[in-house]
């Protein structure tokens, strides 16, 4: 939390300066806001980086990434042509920095491991008997060899050897 009050407290300091001792352009609204927060994603950057808090890497490919960062700079651009139509949003130009965190969490964590697919058994092999006989048994309410996390490959083959040691003891 410290280095991101202090990366705060440097990047707005920046800002202010930028905003108060630049000359007066097109781009003057813009600069203050854009400057902030790109030395605070830096600053963020640089600590993860050194510390090694977060695994850094990018999360996905190269060319989303810069369409996902354009992303949160458009969005500030629309606040910042919003202030003229919507006063709250000149405070909400104190709040953007804080998207910095959520962006760097969403754009430079690293991949995360696939998941991988569950491994079926393979259906043990039957006769169309044994099948037509399992599917009446399915229809049942209640049935023996039922449990949560028991595919039904494992409670066909738990219903065949339970009937097949039915069968032998009958005969």
């Amino acid at each position: 939390m410290f280095p991101f009050i202090v990366a705060y407290a440097l990047s707005t300091g920046v800002s202010y300066a930028a905003g108060h001792y630049l000359p007066v352009t097109a781009a003057s609204p813009y600069i203050p806001l854009l400057a902030s927060y790109h030395i605070l994603l830096l600053c963020l950057i640089a600590n993860a980086a050194l510390t090694g808090e977060q695994k850094l890497g990018l999360s996905m490919s190269l060319p989303m990434a810069i369409i996902t960062h354009l992303a949160f700079v458009g969005g500030m651009i629309g606040m910042v042509l919003g202030r003229e139509h919507v006063p709250l949003f000149g405070l909400l130009q104190y709040v953007v920095p804080g998207l910095v965190p959520f962006e760097l969490k969403w754009v430079f964590e690293g991949r995360k491991p696939g998941h991988s697919a569950a491994q079926s058994s393979p259906m043990p092999s039957a006769t169309e008997d044994d099948y037509q006989e399992f599917l009446r048994y399915l229809r049942q309410d209640g049935r023996k060899f039922q449990r949560a996390g028991r595919s039904v490959n494992e409670e066909f083959a738990l219903w065949r050897a339970a009937r097949d040691k039915r069968r032998h003891a009958a005969v």
